[in-house]
């Protein structure tokens, strides 16, 4: 197998996976693939790196949001949380805290703050 053909193998599988392989697997592989495997999971740490600065995104809109409304937060949770997207999954799992604080605080003010 060519080294093309080993990166072409290689495109189906997930960075976290390309890792873990790269942790664990080094006995199936040879060197020479070893080194392609590195070299491709460094070359896409590199570019996520870059995707994410050049697409740095402020969640504090959508966080605010969760806090105010936390049904429309949850939703807007689980619409980020499903996206390929490592920021906005980061921003998915933020909504998502701030909507359930919200839940619980809401619970407690209309409960009057009794805690059963």
């Amino acid at each position: 197998m060519t080294k093309e053909e080993f990166r072409a193998d290689l495109a189906q599988y997930q960075t976290s996976e390309l890792a873990l392989i790269a942790a664990t697997q080094a006995d199936v592989y040879s060197p020479a693939e070893m080194a392609v495997i590195r070299e491709e999971l460094d070359a896409r740490r590199q570019a996520e790196s870059e995707r994410r600065k050049a697409h740095e995104t402020n969640d504090t809109l959508p966080c605010i949001v969760s806090l105010i409304f936390p049904i429309i937060g949850i939703v807007l949770a689980l619409i980020l949380l499903h996206n390929n997207d490592a920021a906005n999954q980061v921003t998915g799992k933020r909504c998502l805290c701030a909507a359930l604080v919200a839940l619980v605080l809401f619970a407690f003010l209309l409960s009057g703050g009794i805690i059963l």
